[in-house]
């Protein structure tokens, strides 16, 4: 309590409008706040979000797992090969030559992009 009464009063104000804001979010903070005051109340919610930093950080690392097997699978797909690469990318220039359509011309270029390299490619 005596940290309490050191405080500025705007430091009171700001700190008790951000824990009124939790309070919105987690209401069982005001169990808390009738029971040890303001610094149980601080308490709690500081424990409280120390388990939401901790599921974002495993939320964090799970995406960037995801992102860095994404780029290894697309490195290993056959349009990253030169001799396949070139090989599509002039059957499109010539598919979109001929029939004016990006459409039918994709479709040269999106099986490469699909399977994964052969043996005898790579």
């Amino acid at each position: 309590m005596e940290y309490w009464n050191k405080l500025a009063t705007w430091q009171k104000v700001l700190v008790g409008a951000l824990l009124i804001g939790a309070a919105f979010m987690m209401p069982e903070l005001m169990f808390f706040y009738d029971i040890g005051g303001m610094e149980l109340m601080f308490g709690f919610a500081v424990m409280y979000l120390q388990s939401i930093k901790a599921y974002y950080h495993s939320k964090v690392a799970a995406f960037k797992q995801a992102i860095a097997t994404f780029t290894i699978a697309l490195s290993s797909t056959l349009i990253f090969n030169r001799r396949v690469y070139w090989v599509q990318a002039s059957f499109c220039v010539l598919v979109f030559g001929f029939t004016g359509s990006l459409y039918l011309a994709s479709l040269f270029v999106f099986p490469g992009a699909l399977l994964t390299g052969a043996n005898g490619l790579t």
